[in-house]
């Protein structure tokens, strides 16, 4: 049977949006090739949700690349999958000299990009220009989670899209709206302790009071510095896939307040609209999602005016269309359904 290794440098078993890719890719290739992780963490564990998995310790060392050798050379791979790797993609491909083994790179957004967006060091970014042109270029195949990052990357001919996709026969809203409730909860998703997620409670602290009162908010995942409002509660972070759908179906609403895109999809978006809850966000929040339209299936407002538009849209009765054309839009581009057979296409063709 065909192996197929699938490297995520971040720790496999912290749940967030590097991690959530991987695991559901391992979950559509497992079934039909022997596949397994190799990722940082602490833990003493071999098996991931039926996944063989090769871990390097500690979560956080250094010697990622050098302690990577060790395990390609115990395991004869046919593939090695980069989840966003971009580090681990060096030694791969220096070792892939040595083994007969193919390289697939899974790119989750445009790197030197986001790094722009985030304004940091020019040189910083200069070295992942570098970096991310090697390894596209390197790579066997490439894929990509959004168009813009197709568009990016085309420079590798040898490369398809391939949507973030979830199981719509899991996220699935369980939620029964109550009759004449002039009361809404609205979430918003972390962990907090992201880069991308910080400024979701800055927003939420210095705007509490202009949202109606009739909304409360819930926070939902790690989160360290909390606000203190009576109209805040916290879920903290859920062990369960179930528990976590469970909390997202029962919300009328989900804020994403984004300053920076992430240049790739935001699961927590995706996720929230496959479980027919409207979703508020900025015009940052929507960069990578496909052909999505404000008013439609999703809204869009400028960080200024987002507050308001919350408030006046929260109590509509059109908000109950908006959920079903959220799940109409989730099946038809990111189901899982629709993405398991161009990943599976692409190894029979690489083969």
């Amino acid at each position: 049977m065909i192996k197929i290794a699938i490297s995520v440098i971040v720790d496999l078993f912290d749940d967030e949006g590097t991690t959530v890719r991987p695991k559901r890719v391992a979950e559509l290739l497992k079934d039909s090739y022997d596949t397994c992780f190799i990722t940082r963490s602490n833990k003493d564990v071999k098996e991931l949700d039926g996944v063989s998995v090769h871990i390097v310790k500690p979560a956080e060392t250094k010697l990622w690349n050098l302690k990577l050798f060790k395990i390609l050379s115990k395991n004869d791979f046919d593939f090695v999958y980069c989840s966003s790797d971009w580090f681990g993609f060096l030694t791969y491909f220096l070792l892939s000299k040595f083994y007969d083994y193919k390289i697939i790179f899974e790119a989750h957004t445009i790197i030197s990009e986001e790094l722009k967006e985030r304004r940091v060091n020019k040189f910083k970014v200069l070295f992942y220009q570098v970096l991310e042109k090697f390894v596209i270029r390197n790579s066997d195949f490439v894929v990509a989670l959004s168009e813009n990052i197709y568009d990016f990357y085309s420079f590798n001919k040898n490369i398809d899209l391939i949507h973030v996709f979830i199981d719509e026969e899991l996220f699935i809203s369980n939620y029964i709206p109550k009759k004449m409730d002039d009361k809404k909860i609205v979430g918003l998703i972390g962990p907090f302790n992201e880069f991308g997620n910080k400024y979701f409670l800055d927003f939420l602290s210095k705007n509490i009071d202009k949202f109606n009162s009739r909304i409360s908010f819930v926070i939902i995942g790690k989160c360290q510095e909390k606000i203190d409002h009576q109209r805040i509660l916290y879920t903290g972070y859920l062990n369960s896939v179930h528990d976590y759908v469970d909390v997202l179906s029962s919300l009328d609403g989900l804020l994403v307040p984004s300053k920076i895109a992430t240049l790739g999809p935001l699961n927590k978006i995706i996720e929230a609209m496959a479980c027919s809850v409207p979703v508020f966000t900025t015009p940052k929040g929507i960069v990578g999602l496909y052909n999505i339209k404000h008013g439609e299936e999703i809204y869009v407002f400028e960080e200024d005016e987002l507050v308001q538009g919350l408030n006046n849209h929260i109590f509509n009765n059109d908000l109950i269309k908006m959920a079903k054309n959220a799940r109409m839009y989730v099946e038809k581009y990111y189901s899982k359904k629709s993405n398991k057979k161009k990943l599976l296409r692409i190894f029979n063709r690489l083969n």
